[in-house]
Parts: C-alpha cells; structure tokens; sequence
C-alpha cells in the first residue's frame, strides 16, 4: 500500500504544468464562454426587450466571474502547485532515503 501511494504521488507530481505562460492562461474559461454566449443571445433578442437585458447583464457577470476563474488558477499554479513540483523535484531523494532508513531502523527494532 505504501508504495502505491508513493507512486500516485509521483505521477500527480508529473501531470503538474512546469513552466508558466501554458494554454491555461490563454484559452477561456466555461464561464466566460457561457457569458459571451448569453451576451450574445441578449443582443439577438434586444437590448430593449426585458428578457434582453436580463441576459446582457447575466452575461457580463459570468464573463466577470469567469476572469477571476482564471486569476485564480494561475494564483493557485504559481503560488502552490509550482513551488510544490520543484520541492518534490529538490527532495524526493533524501525523503526516500530517509524512510528507508527509518523503515531499516524499525527492523532492527522489531528483531
């Protein structure tokens, strides 16, 4: 059990984007998607119209939430996931040498 969990580590550690600046940061969310398309239909009503304008509006706050979305996944990147990927990339080997040891140690103890 120990090892797959090692293993699970490894390959979440490996699915982390390294380097800055990827298609996470370009492409738009699903909320700005789906408040441009609202927008959009808010237009193709009227504008005039109630039920136009209740989609205009709609759609703006969902572009809005859908670039804070956005601000928060590169936060989240850069503040945790990256410094997180280059301490397990700088420490892994001295973590696995030291639990080994202490797995040997236990061993001794237990004989």
């Amino acid at each position: 059990a120990e090892g797959s969990n090692n293993q699970n580590i490894r390959e979440l550690a490996s699915k982390i984007p390294i380097r800055k600046g990827s298609a996470i940061d370009k492409r738009q969310s699903y909320s700005e998607i789906l408040g441009a398309t609202m927008k959009q239909g808010g237009i193709e009503i009227g504008d005039s119209t109630q039920a136009g304008q209740s989609l205009l509006e709609v759609g703006t706050t969902f572009e809005k939430i859908g670039m804070l979305e956005r601000e928060y996944l590169s936060d989240v990147y850069s503040k945790f996931f990256k410094p997180f990927s280059n301490h397990l990339q700088v420490e892994w080997g001295t973590i696995t040498t030291e639990k080994r040891r202490l797995d040997l140690a236990r061993l001794d103890l237990d004989a």
